[in-house]
């Protein structure tokens, strides 16, 4: 008996995971901009010790892979956020949920969502307001919290 309790519990926790705490519909557009340039503290070496990067080079991680990706975050219960984010988004763009069923709405869109577990993405682009959508931006990332 407890052990189907267990089961359903996790298989609710796949299905509903539990929304990201602290958000709010975007009342006021915002724009931010996160700085990606870092100077590394130690180079980076080869599997044989050789010195790729040397310390104190200024590196950009949009320098070293090809990012074109928007991601947008929205709250998956809300149909003008999952609209919006379907429509602007295009083929390249990665939905991510902060609220809602990842499954029921792959399900009626037949697309593909993800869930951003935890707020960790959310809290490392300091969004604070949904929907949003952060894309690269020359050498940062863009993130805009914007009104639909």
């Amino acid at each position: 008996m407890m052990q189907n309790e267990m089961i359903d519990s996790v298989k609710k926790q796949l299905h509903q995971p539990l929304p990201v705490p602290g958000l709010s519909s975007s009342v006021k557009e915002r724009v931010t901009y996160i700085e990606l340039n870092t100077i590394l503290e130690k180079p980076i070496l080869d599997k044989n010790g050789n010195i790729v990067i040397a310390k104190g080079t200024r590196i950009n991680p949009l320098d070293l892979i090809d990012f074109t990706t928007t991601l947008y975050f929205i709250d998956g219960d809300d149909d003008k956020q999952i609209e919006w984010a379907l429509h602007e988004g295009g083929e390249n763009a990665i939905i991510l949920l902060v609220d809602g069923s990842v499954i029921d709405l792959m399900k009626k869109h037949d697309a593909k969502f993800y869930f951003d577990q935890d707020g960790v993405l959310i809290k490392k682009f300091g969004i604070e307001q949904i929907p949003a959508k952060v894309e690269p931006c020359g050498e940062m990332l863009k993130v805009h919290e914007v009104i639909i």
